[in-house]
């Protein structure tokens, strides 16, 4: 599998390579640009190294039009008659192909690297290369690092649920704020709230929590840990983790979960952001299940079971003291 990550890699660095001399030459036609659009759209990996290639671009492009660079080898003497001086176009061109490979993997690097996002009121299922399934919440973020030692996901937002695949050479770590959350093979979830907080969810198997400052906790089946900047990672407690997941299969479900949390969740599938007037009701336990799909029944149930008031205008949805909501 690996052989075939590093030809789909290296193919993808080529062929970044030539567009980008392809598209500063000036001369470009519109079917050379829908071509390349088509390029750029067909694989995660394409963008990728067309990115990875404007970077060279930028460096081979500080050199004056008339460059002088060392001789080509004896090879491409036989097929280019150029001067010492070469054109600009022509020592770019040699400079990235050369640079290229540099970018490539070799042994021990990164054979998966990659950003994926979900957007409002998107999840979205995938598999990696080792065989791993994950689930990701709407709006979330995560950073896929995979190599030959270490499999790594760094979640900078939002909540994602792992099937890990079993591999005791290679650990699966989860980094996400100030925790990093370590297994072999297991069935869990990771939220990271906007406050920084983070939520460790054990479905099966056993996951080793740790905090920056060194705490660790390990969670087994149907726990939960929590970890609050300026209070550290919590002790374990337990839970029901298919109720605590429930977002998977499009439910919520809370259990004397603070207000303004459940908010935050519900910003997640609201086009329109959702507010609290009063500051003060953010710690108001809120018990409920709710479709994620319907995000007016939502915010009117919740309404309705903390006598609050609902007020929608243009710019937000907000919930403010009161019974009366329309």
């Amino acid at each position: 599998m690996n052989t075939t990550i590093d030809a789909r890699r290296r193919k993808a660095v080529e062929d970044a390579s030539h567009w980008h001399v392809t598209l500063q030459a000036g001369d470009v036609s519109d079917d050379q640009l829908q071509e390349w659009a088509r390029w750029m759209e067909a694989s995660p990996e394409h963008a990728k190294a067309f990115d990875d290639i404007a970077l060279l671009w930028e460096a081979a492009g500080a050199l004056p039009d008339d460059a002088a660079l060392p001789p080509p080898p004896a090879a491409a003497r036989e097929r280019v008659r150029a001067p010492r001086r070469w054109p600009w176009a022509l020592a770019a061109m040699l400079a990235l192909t050369v640079a290229a490979h540099l970018l490539l993997p070799g042994p021990g690097d990164e054979r998966d690297a990659r950003t994926l996002a979900t957007a409002i009121a998107e999840r979205r299922e995938l598999t990696l290369d080792d065989g791993s399934r994950l689930e990701l919440d709407a709006a979330t973020e995560i950073a896929v690092r995979y190599d030959a030692r270490r499999r790594e996901v760094v979640l900078s937002r939002g909540r994602v649920f792992f099937d890990v695949a079993r591999d005791t050479d290679r650990p699966f770590v989860v980094q996400a704020g100030g925790t990093s959350s370590q297994v072999l093979g297991t069935r869990f979830a990771v939220g990271l709230r906007r406050d920084g907080s983070v939520a460790v969810t054990v479905g099966e198997g056993r996951v080793r929590v740790a905090s920056a400052a060194g705490l660790q906790q390990e969670l087994g089946r149907d726990q939960q840990v929590e970890y609050r900047p300026g209070h550290g990672l919590g002790a374990p407690r337990e839970t029901n983790a298919n109720l605590a997941t429930a977002w998977r299969s499009g439910t919520v479900v809370y259990q004397s979960e603070p207000l303004d949390r459940v908010i935050d969740d519900l910003n997640r599938y609201s086009h329109l952001p959702v507010r609290l007037e009063d500051p003060s009701l953010a710690a108001v336990e809120v018990t409920g299940l709710w479709r994620l799909a319907n995000i007016d029944a939502w915010v009117d149930g919740l309404a309705a079971s903390l006598q609050l008031q609902v007020r929608r205008t243009p710019e937000a949805i907000v919930l403010a003291r009161g019974r009366r909501s329309g």
